[in-house]
């Protein structure tokens, strides 16, 4: 497995876009990350709830691949993209989110990641479910 340095993974994910989105990452581990969304813009973005769905749908879609990138064997398979995501909006998005991935099962060719995202008071505002595809890392002959 490959658990990216914590500060080299958050560096990754800080982007001036991420940073427009409210959108930092927090945590990962082996098959796990969270990321905060903090939807409190103080602009014309506070009552966009397409910016903020927009926001959030990125957050997980990122959480799931470094889900993903913290339990991937390089030797063994590679990244090949997100073949599903499924998405259920429970409450209103509002305030500072957590979003959260986590890996559900494993295969050789594609992991099942659950996605929720939690309120500042911890109410689940999001669940969802997610199919990463992967692929088999060509063996490398000696010629």
């Amino acid at each position: 497995m490959s658990v990216p340095d914590l500060e080299t993974w958050r560096a990754r994910w800080r982007t001036p876009e991420r940073e427009r989105l409210g959108v930092r990452g927090e945590r990962i581990g082996d098959g796990f990350a969270s990321f905060t969304v903090d939807l409190r813009y103080g602009d014309e973005r506070d009552h966009d709830a397409l910016f903020a769905s927009a926001a959030v749908t990125h957050a997980a879609d990122i959480a799931v691949l470094s889900a993903v990138m913290g339990h991937l064997d390089e030797h063994v398979q590679q990244q090949n993209g997100t073949a599903s995501m499924h998405l259920n909006f429970l409450r209103p998005l509002v305030g500072v989110l957590t979003v959260e991935g986590r890996i559900t099962s494993w295969g050789s060719h594609d992991a099942i990641v659950e996605i929720a995202a939690e309120d500042e008071r911890g109410t689940l505002v999001l669940k969802g479910l997610s199919t990463y595809s992967l692929r088999p890392r060509e063996p490398r002959g000696d010629a």
